[in-house]
C-alpha cells in the first residue's frame, strides 16, 4: 500500500460574517475534496499537542509522528537544515522574516520582499565579528546562526505582532543565560535597519538548537521509503532530517503564486518510488496572514481544481487501488486574526474501494461527524497505515 498526504498548510479556519457565518473552506468551491469526504472516510486531528504553540513548525513534526518532547526545539533548526548546512551542537538557528516598518516604528507587513546578494553580504559583514551569521533564503524567508546562542529567550512571530511596536516586542531574556543572545537579535534588529531601505528591518524568531530527530522509517517500520514535496524550507528542512527524499516541483513558490499542477504531477510520479509521499502547500496559510479571506478561497479552490482532483483522477483512470490519499491542514490559521489557531483540523482519507462513513463534504463542521473521530497527531500516521 502506498500513501499520499496531502498538507494545507492553515486551510481550516473560524466562521466569517463577511462570507455569511461560514469558513473560507466550506465557502470555497471544493467539488474534488467533497468527493473524497463523501467516498471516504473522515475525522479530526489534533495536529497541535498540549502546552505547545500552534504553528508549522510543531505541527508537522507531530503529524509525521515524533514526541515534541524529545525531537522538537524550535523552527530555526529545522528551516537551516534545508539549506543543507550542518549545525553545531552550539549553534542556535532562527528564523529570520524581511519585515516592513512603519514610519513610527511599528511592524506593517510580516513579508517585506527580498534581499540583493549587495544586502546579504553588508548585513553579514557588519554581524559576522559578533558571532552571528545570516543564512539567505528565498523571498522574505531566511534565517540567522548565534555561535554558542541560548534558546532563553522569547521571540514573537511577526505574524502575531502586526501594527504593534517593533521595539517593545523584540526577544526578551528568560534568564541570565540568555541575555547576551537577547542582545545580539537586538543589535541585528538595529545594524538591519540601518543597512536596508524603504523601511525594512530583519525580524528573528523560532530559535531553536539542533533536533534530535531519529529517521522517520524507524518510527513507522512498515514504511519502506518516504518523500517529501514543499516549497518551504521548513518542511523541506524537516523531511532532510527525518531521513526523507527532498523533491523538487518546477515553480513551487512557498506561496499563493505557486504552481499547484507541478506539485500534483511530482507526487503522482513519486508514487511510482516511495510508498508515503507529503505533500506540503503553504497557499491558505500565507492568505490568512494577509487577512485575505477572498485569496484564500481562491488558493483552496486552486488546490482543489489541480491538486486533489487532478489526484483521484490520475488514480482513478488508471484502476490504482493501492494509494491511500489523506488530505488534512496542518493547523488552523485565523484570517480576521492573521494567527495560528490549536484546534484540530479535518481530516479525510480516500481510497478506490473503500466503505464510505456518510459525511457528505468536506469543512471542519462536517468531518467532526466522521467514523474516525478524533485522532492525536502522533497516532495519524500509524492510523493511516493500519486503515482497513
Amino acid at each position: 500500500m502506498r500513501h499520499l498526504v496531502i498538507i494545507c498548510d492553515g486551510m481550516s479556519d473560524s466562521p466569517m460574517p463577511e462570507i455569511g457565518g461560514l469558513t473560507p473552506l466550506a465557502a470555497a468551491d471544493t467539488p474534488a475534496m467533497d468527493s473524497m469526504a463523501r467516498e471516504g472516510l473522515c475525522g479530526m486531528v489534533a495536529t497541535i499537542p498540549e502546552g505547545y504553540e500552534a504553528g508549522s513548525d510543531v505541527a508537522n513534526t507531530a503529524i509525521l509522528g515524533y514526541n515534541l518532547s524529545m525531537s522538537f526545539d524550535g523552527r530555526g533548526p529545522l528551516e537551516v537544515a534545508a539549506s543543507g548546512y550542518d549545525m553545531l551542537p552550539t549553534d542556535l538557528a532562527l528564523r529570520c522574516n524581511l519585515i516592513t516598518l512603519s514610519p513610527d516604528g511599528r511592524i506593517a507587513d510580516f513579508d517585506g520582499g527580498s534581499l540583493s546578494s549587495s544586502e546579504t553580504r553588508a548585513i553579514n559583514a557588519a554581524i559576522n565579528p559578533q558571532g552571528m551569521r545570516l543564512l539567505p533564503g528565498a523571498d522574505f524567508r531566511h534565517n540567522i546562526l548565534i555561535h554558542h546562542g541560548s534558546s532563553q529567550i522569547i521571540c514573537t512571530p511577526p505574524h502575531q505582532c502586526l501594527q504593534r511596536s517593533a521595539t517593545e516586542l523584540l526577544p526578551r531574556a528568560l534568564t541570565s543565560e540568555g541575555e547576551s543572545t537577547a542582545d545580539c537579535i537586538h543589535r541585528l534588529f538595529e545594524i538591519s535597519t540601518h543597512i536596508l531601505n524603504d523601511h525594512r528591518a530583519l525580524w528573528a524568531w523560532g530559535a531553536g538548537h539542533r533536533p534530535n530527530l531519529p529517521p522517520l522509517l524507524s518510527l513507522h517500520p512498515s514504511l519502506h521509503s518516504a518523500a517529501v514535496i514543499s516549497g518551504v524550507s521548513l518542511i523541506r528542512g524537516l523531511g532532510r532530517l527525518a531521513g526523507m527524499k527532498i523533491i523538487s516541483a518546477v515553480g513551487a513558490t512557498g506561496n499563493t503564486n505557486t504552481n499547484y499542477s507541478a506539485k500534483a504531477e511530482a507526487a503522482i510520479e513519486a508514487l511510482n518510488h516511495h510508498d508515503l509521499i507529503y505533500l506540503h502547500i503553504e497557499a491558505p496559510d500565507e492568505a490568512s496572514h494577509r487577512g485575505d479571506y477572498r485569496l484564500k478561497i481562491k488558493a483552496i479552490e486552486e488546490i482543489d481544481r489541480c491538486v486533489v482532483a487532478a489526484v483521484l483522477n490520475h488514480l482513478q483512470t488508471n484502476h490504482i487501488r493501492d494509494v491511500r490519499v489523506a488530505l488534512l491542514p496542518d493547523h488552523p490559521t485565523i484570517t480576521a486574526s492573521r494567527c495560528h489557531g490549536d484546534a484540530p483540523v479535518p481530516l479525510a482519507v480516500w481510497q478506490c474501494g473503500i466503505v464510505p462513513d456518510g459525511v457528505d463534504c468536506y469543512t471542519e463542521e462536517a468531518c467532526q461527524a466522521g467514523s474516525l473521530g478524533l485522532i492525536e497527531a502522533h497516532d495519524f500516521i500509524p492510523t493511516l497505515l493500519k486503515m482497513l
